[in-house]
């Protein structure tokens, strides 16, 4: 018995013979999604546009857990 794998579109979950698992990067990290060509496409047209933008920024530090001083603390608290 045979079986058949049906691939959806994750934007517009649209199946068809084009759509499949598409890799791209962003900021270092991977990604995957399952793309027909259409979505694809434009996937690929906002990473070019977004790229020199992500050339000139800088990473940002991750804002830290404040911590809690307990000579700030009035006494009796």
């Amino acid at each position: 018995m045979a079986t058949k794998t049906i691939k959806i579109d994750d934007i517009d979950g649209r199946d068809g013979d084009d759509v499949a698992k598409r890799d791209f990067e962003l900021g270092g990290l991977m990604y995957t999604i399952d793309l027909g060509d259409a979505n694809f496409a434009k996937l690929q047209e906002i990473l070019d546009q977004l790229a020199p933008f992500m050339q000139s920024a800088v990473k940002a530090k991750q804002a830290g857990r404040a911590r809690k001083n307990t000579s700030d603390t009035p006494a009796g608290a």
